[in-house]
């Protein structure tokens, strides 16, 4: 990453260009061209950020491109979106990683919207966690979800 913000400054990079290849670096993209993908990955707290506020105006081939981690999960270019593992399994995995065990029942109560999501938004800070309904998540997989957000 820091290569890649080097070359950026250096003028190498124009900025879209820049951002894109830091988006492929944090996922492991073997689109990354070999100068950068050669490496050690960096981490990169704000590239997605930057991704999603910079979204609607990269170009459409990049914004297509960045489209899945930014939009969304109830846009159908979503990552999320109908699930890369249709039980939910990745949703579920990732709360209980995090939690580091199983999540405790929510008095929370998650309802299902018309396009087979549901949500759960913090009262402590502005988060909304969603997942979909059909990936057996459930309220507590969402709570848990939501406490770990809470917490950092």
């Amino acid at each position: 990453m820091e290569a890649i913000l080097a070359d950026e400054a250096a003028g190498v990079l124009d900025a879209d260009s820049a951002l894109l290849y830091r988006v492929r670096a944090l996922t492991g993209d073997q689109q990354l061209p070999a100068p950068y993908a050669a490496l050690p990955p960096g981490e990169d707290l704000t590239v997605l950020n930057e991704a999603a506020a910079r979204f609607e105006t990269l170009p459409p081939d990049m914004a297509a491109e960045i489209a899945p981690l930014v939009v969304r999960p109830t846009d159908p270019r979503s990552l999320f979106h109908g699930g890369m593992a249709p039980d939910g399994s990745h949703v579920r995995a990732l709360a209980l990683q995090a939690a580091g065990s199983a999540p405790d029942p929510a008095t929370a109560q998650v309802a299902c919207t018309a396009d087979g999501w549901g949500r759960l938004a913090s009262s402590a800070v502005p988060v909304v966690v969603w997942a979909h309904c059909a990936g057996g998540v459930g309220d507590a997989g969402l709570a848990a979800a939501l406490r770990i957000l809470e917490a950092l």
